[in-house]
């Protein structure tokens, strides 16, 4: 198996003479659309806006200006994007020849797993991101993360699901062995320092406080050049 971490490796990459103190990656979303063909990505999207919906409101105190844009996070899926080196603004990244990370059942794939931008971003108009700097010790730390779970992957976590349900989520174990796309991905993330704290939430409510702790929206991904 191709290691992309390996073209990550800080120790090895060095600008100017030094490792760089942070690199970047992006938080990339997977936005639902009705009579797409895809009824779990429309499932999805419903019920995690119902569920999550009375939580949102009480945060916004009902701004309804915040709560609409709660609402249009209609995203059912969600993928860690790393550039092929390390990523040090103003320097270029480049993104179109790196790595997405995530858990998925979409195409053939059961688990875990890495694979090249190109394949997974096939129409930029149903994908939003973050951009998002991390420390570059923690990045590394997140790396090793998400490979070591590709490595060992044993499939994907039906069971986990069933944590975007409030009543069910207290009732099922956690699956220690298997993801979902958002656990995945929230935990890169809370490796890689951004949340202070690990836990299991929906694509939709991830970027709902992706946003919080940022204050800023999603930007639409560009199509490659």
């Amino acid at each position: 198996m191709n290691n992309p971490v390996k073209g990550l490796n800080l120790t090895m990459y060095k600008i100017f003479g030094e490792v760089p103190k942070v690199i970047y990656y992006r938080a990339t979303f997977f936005a639902a659309k009705w009579k797409d063909g895809h009824k779990i990505d429309n499932l999805i999207d419903v019920w995690t806006l119902i569920a999550n919906l009375p939580r949102v409101m009480w945060q916004t105190k009902l701004n309804f200006k915040e709560i609409k844009k709660f609402y249009n996070m209609n995203f059912a899926h969600v993928e860690i994007w790393t550039p092929n080196e390390c990523c040090v603004h103003p320097r270029p990244c480049d993104w179109w020849n790196g790595t997405m990370w995530t858990s998925t059942m979409r195409d053939e794939d059961d688990g875990t797993v890495h694979r090249p931008v190109k394949d997974v971003i096939k129409d930029a108009s149903r994908w939003w991101q973050w951009e998002i700097k991390a420390p570059s010790k923690d990045m590394q730390l997140a790396l090793m993360y998400g490979y070591n779970e590709v490595v060992n992957n044993e499939g994907y976590s039906k069971r986990d699901i069933s944590k975007f349900f409030p009543v069910v989520r207290h009732l099922v174990p956690n699956e220690k062995i298997r993801n979902i796309c958002s656990e995945f991905s929230y935990r890169f993330m809370t490796i890689a320092t951004f949340f202070k704290k690990f836990k299991l939430v929906s694509p939709r409510l991830m970027a709902w406080e992706i946003y919080r702790e940022t204050g800023t929206l999603p930007v639409q991904v560009q199509e490659s050049k």
